[in-house]
């Protein structure tokens, strides 16, 4: 499971950059087509959180459940050499 732990954090980290480059370029082109500041800031970041949120859970329940999977596949494999 310390496999699990390790890649987690890069891959939260790889989440955010994605998450301020994607914000970033969404509010130009919703600045660029005269919409205000206010109404770009709240649909910008509102649908950007929502959408880590959900790429977080994602992350935080596939990982554990891939790394649980492998080792009761790897167990499975070791029971059968000996």
């Amino acid at each position: 499971m310390a496999i699990g732990r390790n890649v987690m954090g890069p891959l939260i980290a790889v989440l955010f950059m994605i998450f301020i480059a994607d914000t970033f370029s969404e509010s130009i082109l919703w600045l660029r087509n005269d919409n205000a500041l206010t109404q770009t800031f709240i649909w910008v970041m509102g649908l950007g959180f929502a959408q880590a949120l959900v790429s977080a859970f994602g992350i935080v329940l596939a990982v554990p459940l891939t790394a649980g999977l492998a080792t009761i596949a790897g167990k499975g494999a070791a029971d059968e050499h000996i």
